[in-house]
């Protein structure tokens, strides 16, 4: 739910989140469905920020296969930790292998490369600050207090900015190891992803050929990708389709 329409924001209050997090077993794990359009980064920060007060492992994920108006927030029982090793299994089940396919992300490290910041890069985003709580719903007035801007790409300019980690600390294993392989491939997916964004925020903007640009250098980095190469060959002043 987005908190763009009037009411909503009740839905992203603690207590809210309070009530999601008491419902869960113990390896249970919370999301939150956040728009990065129609909120300025301000408010956008304040809701980051007060999903992590209820879950302390949050991580940030963007579904890169489009240009997407909005951000999952994933709260976790601990730190995560990403087991591609799992990840294969799951995603070879045939109904899920088909709906991956056909959405561009059937590939487990290129699923995972939708992961925008992990949890201390969350930290440095959202910062220290206000909640958004039932006695004092600030979102509700922040998002309704003015004229509809369209703010995907700076928000994710900002969000993209803010990553640090690099195959050697970003928890990606391959059945519970993290070997030279999984950080190498780790490491060239994520400088893939920052180009592949970029030409994300360029296209929002109506940048054709910026996006182009970024586009044709994330292919680069990964030129097995048939998603990426259909991207940069194809990029038009339309979101691109997966």
């Amino acid at each position: 739910t987005s908190i763009q329409y009037r009411g909503n924001g009740n839905l992203y209050t603690v207590e809210c989140f309070e009530l999601i997090r008491d419902k869960l077993t113990p390896d249970g794990i919370g999301c939150a469905w956040v728009p990065i359009t129609g909120i300025d980064a301000s408010a956008l920060k304040m809701l980051v920020r007060t999903f992590r007060i209820v879950f302390p492992h949050t991580s940030i994920w963007y579904m890169n296969n489009r240009v997407n108006d909005f951000i999952i927030l994933v709260g976790t029982p601990k730190k995560l930790v990403i087991d591609l090793a799992d990840w294969e299994r799951r995603m070879s089940e045939r109904y899920v292998a088909d709906d991956l396919a056909a959405v561009g992300l059937a590939d487990p490290f290129r699923l995972a490369a939708c992961l925008l910041l992990d949890e201390d890069e969350v930290a440095g985003y959202c910062g220290t600050g206000p909640a958004h709580t039932d006695n004092q719903p600030v979102l509700d007035y922040l998002t309704h207090a003015g004229v509809y801007q369209d703010t995907l790409a700076g928000n994710l300019r900002e969000l993209l900015a803010c990553q640090r980690t690099t195959g050697g600390d970003v928890p990606v294993t391959y059945a519970g190891e993290t070997t030279l392989e999984v950080a190498t491939q780790w490491d060239t997916w994520r400088r893939a992803m920052i180009y592949l964004l970029e030409g994300h925020a360029s296209m929002r903007e109506l940048d054709t050929q910026g996006a182009m640009a970024a586009y044709r250098s994330a292919a680069a980095i990964v030129p097995d990708d048939p998603f990426l190469a259909r991207l940069a060959g194809q990029a038009t002043t339309a979101a691109p389709a997966p």
